[in-house]
């Protein structure tokens, strides 16, 4: 494998031939999402872009920087907080690279190589890895460091279809009691209701009641927001457009007759429902659970239609563990080559863990 200027990407090897017969696709990893994150980064990054390669088949498209801790590679970011923000999750390497025989063992030839050639890079940084995968990956790193560890809760879909249980029989006894009191006092205003905008420029428009509400919603608390950071909504507007024609993405607004409970915009697999954000109208009566309601009228409407898995994401969440019937792990790490700094700072590390553990 090798790397090249990453203006050499054919995107139209991204993705398996085949993946539309089989398999889940993964949609951090679609061409969709990752031309999107390259055609909105700002010019300065996407001159730094790298193309790994096996061959004429795209494997990866990287950022290079130059810092203090020297070369660093960033696996589909590009090391800038703003522009990282979109937060991509289950990240790794391209569909059809991943389709090829031996992809796993081809990954970990070159990690070792790069982080051991001459010239190759110092850092290697891969954010929202499943965590086996890290696993494997730190294996063959000479040094490796994780600095988030998190995780993520969704619905087994498939599961429950196979066994013909309603949703609300899978939760604890005091989640389904909350959701079924919420579920009435909305219903006093009117039917439930969950809609699907069917257009880009509805899609759009109810994206725009999301921001705001989420902006509400977390500046009350705080908290900047995640729309704060304009590089997310200029890459999600984009997204909205690409990718909603083709159901890759989908935005809701969930009301109780004239009464508005909020919107969700979901990313859409043929399989997996990613629930990326949300923006909800919040009473003063904290009785009203309008995300709960909301998320469970979504995960009804995709058991009905036949999705596999219902996903909330990264983070940890009192709603997304009360909602979910089960749990995984994301890592945020680096593999590192052999150095002095990096040993120093390991050590330093190991000392202040150790020095809190004994309450000093």
């Amino acid at each position: 494998m090798q790397l090249l200027p990453g203006e050499r990407v054919d995107f139209n090897r991204w993705e398996d031939p085949a993946e539309g017969k089989k398999g889940d696709g993964n949609v951090f990893l679609s061409r969709g999402w990752i031309e999107t994150w390259r055609d909105c980064l700002p010019e300065g990054y996407r001159s730094r872009l790298r193309l790994l390669t096996d061959g004429a088949i795209p494997v990866a498209l990287l950022t290079a920087s130059q810092r203090h801790r020297g070369r660093v590679l960033w696996l589909h970011q590009c090391g800038d907080a703003a522009c990282d923000g979109i937060a991509i999750e289950y990240n790794g390497f391209s569909p059809a690279f991943m389709a090829q025989p031996d992809a796993h063992g081809k990954i970990l030839t070159w990690l070792k190589e790069e982080l051991r050639r001459p010239g190759g890079a110092d850092e290697i940084v891969l954010a929202g890895v499943r965590a086996e995968e890290w696993n494997r990956y730190a294996a063959v790193a000479p040094m490796h460091h994780v600095w988030r560890d998190v995780p993520g809760y969704f619905v087994d879909l498939a599961g429950l279809r196979d066994t013909g249980r309603a949703y609300e029989s899978v939760l604890s006894r005091n989640a389904r009691q909350q959701l079924r009191r919420a579920r009435r006092r909305y219903e006093a205003h009117g039917p439930l209701r969950l809609e699907r905008a069917g257009d880009v420029e509805t899609a759009l428009d109810w994206f725009a009641g999301l921001e705001a509400l989420h902006q509400r919603t977390w500046q009350a608390r705080g908290r900047a927001g995640a729309f704060a950071n304009p590089f997310f909504g200029q890459f999600h507007r984009v997204l909205i457009r690409r990718l909603l024609p083709a159901g890759g993405v989908e935005v809701l607004r969930i009301t109780a007759g004239e009464r508005l409970l909020g919107y969700l915009y979901n990313l859409c697999s043929r399989t997996t429902v990613y629930a990326y954000a949300s923006g909800f109208d919040y009473p003063e009566d904290s009785r009203y659970r309008p995300g709960i309601v909301s998320h469970a009228l979504c995960i009804e409407d995709h058991l009905a239609a036949g999705a596999r898995i219902y996903d909330f994401l990264a983070g940890e969440g009192r709603y997304k563990r009360s909602l979910s019937t089960g749990s995984y792990r994301l890592i945020w790490g680096r593999l590192r080559r052999r150095r002095a700094r990096f040993m120093l700072e390991a050590t330093l590390r190991w000392l202040k863990a150790r020095l809190q553990g004994r309450g000093g």
